[in-house]
């Protein structure tokens, strides 16, 4: 579904379909709405909602502002991943059991060096979440490139059901124009929408919408959505 932005510098929302550039040349305007992007929700004028105009919550929107040092192996994520594995544990009843017997045994050992240590010490019991904490659950990360690491972003973006846009400052700089299109192409296919925020415009073929230094906008429509 196609996502609205509007902000005191634009006369009208802007569409967010697909994967969508904006552009701003100022170079206040662009640090204030990277701003805003950063603190959507709370002291931001800036407005994210949809078609039927309701509001996008700030836990419905994700913003990366450092791709390079992005961990995909978020607590949210990890969380979600978790509390699933459980989920399905709870389908197979002789595997939980079995775990829980382990964690039991595990328990008891170290709880009678507990006993035997010289300060009064206590401790709880674990829970399954816990265990897949401790064996270090998480996704595999396996890029070689950053293009390769952000197609694993999309993809984990896409998996996060409860998330409805992706914001991403200055990344166009880092990738080549046929980058862009197929990036551009695997949101498509992904049906999700991503704002790019821009400094200056790309030669893709992603929609752009450019605010220039005079605050004038134009609108260069791309062959993708």
């Amino acid at each position: 579904m196609p996502m609205k932005l509007n902000s005191h510098l634009l006369e009208a929302p802007i569409e967010i379909n697909g994967c969508t550039q904006f552009v701003v040349e100022d170079v206040a305007a662009y640090a204030a709405t990277v701003l805003a992007c950063h603190r959507y929700g709370e002291e931001s004028d800036l407005k994210l909602f949809n078609n039927d105009c309701k509001s996008l919550k700030s836990s419905e929107v994700v913003t990366i502002t450092d791709i390079f040092n992005y961990n995909i192996n978020t607590s949210a994520i990890l969380k979600q991943i978790h509390s699933e594995i459980e989920d399905q544990l709870n389908e197979k009843p002789a595997v939980k059991t079995e775990i829980e017997q382990l964690t039991n045994q595990i328990t008891e050992l170290i709880n009678a060096e507990v006993l035997n240590h010289e300060l009064d010490l206590e401790l709880d019991e674990i829970t399954i979440q816990e265990v897949l904490i401790a064996l270090g659950v998480k996704i595999e990360v396996d890029t070689d490139t950053l293009f390769e690491k952000m197609l694993e972003i999309f993809q984990v973006f896409k998996y996060l059901r409860n998330k409805k846009l992706l914001i991403l400052v200055n990344v166009a700089s880092y990738f080549t124009t046929e980058e862009l299109n197929e990036m551009a192409q695997f949101v498509s296919l992904l049906q999700m929408n991503v704002l790019m925020i821009e400094p200056k415009p790309t030669d893709s073929e992603i929609t752009q919408y450019i605010l220039d230094s005079d605050f004038f906008l134009t609108i260069k429509h791309g062959k993708m959505k």
